[in-house]
């Protein structure tokens, strides 16, 4: 942890606590300096110098709408953030944001650039689940689950990956979606799905990724977007087994 214990670990959230009258953070250690945000609606992102890990000092402080729930450092002075941009009027959650902060000005980071899900019921497992979320430094993608839940239609319904385009030099961008059930196929009673699913995990080896989540496992090739191989865990699966309707993060829907 770059040199910090637990124990100090513990001194700095302490004196967060009291400097900053903050009940819930996330904290994010990158060197001898960090930054986090709060869990809350309007999240602040602060930078903090912990050359001193019982003395932290607040250098920068940056307000925006959302929050963010994991940091991710691409390198010395820029932050990916995955989180929720929030309605600042009516604290409602729009939909699954990334974000890319510069730090390289410690006492003024800045939001440099920003992608945000139009579904305002879209969420992440990566959001809570690290091992969940994967950027690929050389070719500046960021692989991560995507559920949209949509009480409407089956057609509005996503559960799979996408792949975003976060090169830093350009707007953040969709690169394309990797579908792993259909929308008539998770609310439908045709298929007998297993009661075990698989966790949301992406694997990328010789350009291609392979994506795994629920009950399938796919292989894309991350340039082409071609589909080189897919395996459905539950093919052939009796209606005389115990059948159950398509799972998401523990729940039925």
């Amino acid at each position: 942890m770059n040199g910090l214990t637990w124990s100090h670990v513990s001194y700095i959230f302490a004196a967060l606590y009291y400097h900053l009258n903050l009940e819930c953070i996330t904290l994010q250690i990158i060197h001898a300096y960090t930054s986090y945000g709060t869990v809350r609606q309007i999240d602040p992102f602060y930078t903090i110098d912990l050359s001193d890990p019982t003395q932290p000092k607040v250098v920068g402080e940056l307000k925006i709408p959302g929050f963010s729930n994991y940091l991710h450092p691409v390198n010395d002075t820029l932050i990916l953030a995955l989180g929720q941009d929030v309605d600042e009027t009516t604290g409602r959650t729009k939909g699954l944001q990334i974000s890319l902060f510069d730090v390289s000005d410690f006492a003024n980071p800045q939001r440099v650039n920003q992608f945000v899900e139009e579904e305002e019921w879209s969420t992440s497992e990566a959001q809570y689940d690290h091992r969940a979320f994967r950027y690929l430094p050389e070719s500046k993608l960021l692989i991560l689950p995507l559920y949209i839940n949509s009480w409407y239609s089956s057609n509005q319904f996503f559960d799979g990956f996408v792949v975003y385009d976060v090169d830093e030099t350009r707007a953040f961008k969709k690169k394309f979606n990797i579908s792993h059930v259909s929308g008539d196929d998770a609310f439908g009673n045709h298929i007998c799905w297993g009661a075990a699913e698989l966790p949301s995990r992406s694997l990328v080896f010789d350009g291609n990724v392979t994506t795994l989540k629920g009950h399938t496992a796919l292989s894309h090739n991350l340039d082409t977007e071609e589909l080189w191989w897919q395996l459905n865990l539950d093919k052939g699966r009796s209606k005389n087994e115990e059948c159950n309707i398509w799972h998401h993060d523990g729940m039925v829907w």
